[in-house]
């Protein structure tokens, strides 16, 4: 685990052979080679007893009134929800910074702040209840790998998921 720049920068380096990021969809990947999986919207992530826990969806205003529970300030993975505050002319109050998204989910769940993360990671069984939001900001799932070409392992893996685009440079 790490945060995306430090994940890029242990594939670019060859400690890692892949590495799975969540961007804002805006962004380039720079210094290995990438392929966007999907794209898909934030939820809101929400303890059970929240008052908020029973609406169908829900809008960023209404998320902007409450304590959050986020990634650190500059890290990619608050990007995307820091940019779509700012694009809506909204503010919000970061309790609580983590560097881990189980880690969110177990704080939100004590009802210490509410958050936002992609929904398929905010659908898994973490006993927090998640929330479509109507003008949620997006992310792009990238998979990385060496600009080199991924190592066997590696290329075994992309090739599963159907990425053609991932050639190994001859030594």
């Amino acid at each position: 685990m790490g945060s995306s720049d430090d994940l890029i920068e242990k594939v670019a380096t060859g400690v890692l052979d892949i590495a799975f990021l969540g961007l804002p969809p805006d962004t380039t990947v720079t210094g290995v080679q990438d392929h966007v999986l999907a794209r898909e919207d934030l939820a809101a992530v929400l303890a059970p007893t929240h008052p908020l826990a029973t609406t169908v969806k829900l809008r960023l205003a209404q998320l902007a009134e409450h304590v959050f529970v986020d990634f650190p300030a500059g890290t990619q993975g608050r990007a995307q929800t820091d940019q779509a505050f700012s694009a809506a002319g909204l503010s919000r109050d970061i309790a609580i910074e983590v560097t881990d998204a189980d880690l969110m989910t177990r704080l939100i769940n004590q009802g210490l702040g509410v958050g936002m993360l992609a929904s398929t990671f905010a659908d898994q069984p973490n006993d927090v209840v998640t929330v479509p939001v109507i003008d949620a900001p997006q992310r792009a799932e990238h998979l990385i790998w060496s600009s080199g070409g991924p190592s066997p392992a590696a290329a075994a893996l992309v090739t599963q998921i159907g990425i053609t685009n991932a050639q190994r440079l001859p030594p």
